[in-house]
């Protein structure tokens, strides 16, 4: 394990809270350095094959769900903790919105899925979306 799992409150009445790392709140949750946090958890997303590749919703759009998804590998990461990640950064960015105001045009964000693929740059072997043509063909 690569630090202290994060928690995040669920369901109703979380307005206020915050998550806690084992023994007590975190000292540091907006949302920018918990995205820090979880792009530190997922690294290079490192993989073998396809099954060890997954996404993760992260953020929160105004109407609900979430803002976007990160590809992430089984093989380097951990997934409980990107959860707990994930789910302390949607709070706050639910927050956010309730602060700012923030209005969305309430599109579902689809998972796109993810797939080990060699990176173009160095053709080692990592997680990525599954890119999507226009017509949603793969």
């Amino acid at each position: 394990m690569k630090g202290p799992v994060l928690s995040a409150p669920t369901g109703s009445g979380t307005a206020g809270r915050s998550p806690t790392v084992a023994g007590g709140p975190v000292t540091s949750t907006s949302s920018a350095s918990l995205m820090r946090d979880i792009a530190v958890e997922i690294g290079d997303a490192a993989c073998d094959t396809d099954a060890q590749c997954r996404t993760l919703g992260v953020g929160a759009k105004a109407c609900g769900g979430p803002e976007g998804y990160l590809p992430w590998s089984s093989k380097a990461s951990n997934g409980s903790r990107l959860t707990a990640l994930a789910a302390a950064h949607s709070l706050e960015r639910e927050h956010e919105n309730e602060r700012s105001g923030m209005r969305s045009n309430c599109s579902v964000t689809q998972d796109p899925g993810a797939v080990c693929r060699p990176r173009v740059d160095d053709g080692r072997r990592v997680c990525q979306v599954v890119p999507k043509s226009r017509n949603g063909a793969v």
